[in-house]
């Protein structure tokens, strides 16, 4: 991940510092306190939770009512895999930085729709579990 002016001018500034809010979606150290979910796992669930073929879910497809639910494994992935942007990217055809545009905005309709940030935190919670 980017650092931002702050810690590029002075790398000393620990990278928890930087990143400052915790943002919409909860605990950022969330990453580091489950057991690695699989990627596929994220595409299988929210694929019967969408009724979204999974292929569907990665493929190339713009539509508006899949988009939301493509984001959405994005930022599952970034929060439950341990893997970063790029690894994401790799596993789901992606460049690494519309993973990373993907996620922030799906953080930013999360933000307006809190159906949406409902969904996801449900799945957040329930994907270690399975």
């Amino acid at each position: 991940g980017g650092r931002g002016r702050k810690g590029f001018q002075d790398a000393s500034v620990p990278p928890e510092k930087e990143t400052g809010g915790s943002g919409t979606l909860g605990n950022k150290n969330y990453r580091s306190l489950t057991e690695a979910v699989s990627i596929k796992t994220i595409q299988l669930t929210i694929a019967r939770y969408s009724n979204i073929e999974p292929e569907v879910l990665i493929g190339k497809s713009r539509h508006g009512v899949i988009i939301p639910w493509r984001q959405m494994l994005y930022a599952l992935a970034y929060d439950l895999t341990g893997h970063g942007y790029p690894e994401i990217g790799r596993q789901l055809n992606r460049d690494h930085t519309t993973i990373l545009h993907g996620i922030r905005r799906f953080h930013e309709l999360c933000g307006k729709n809190p159906v949406v940030l409902q969904t996801y935190r449900k799945l957040r919670h329930e994907l270690p579990r399975m």
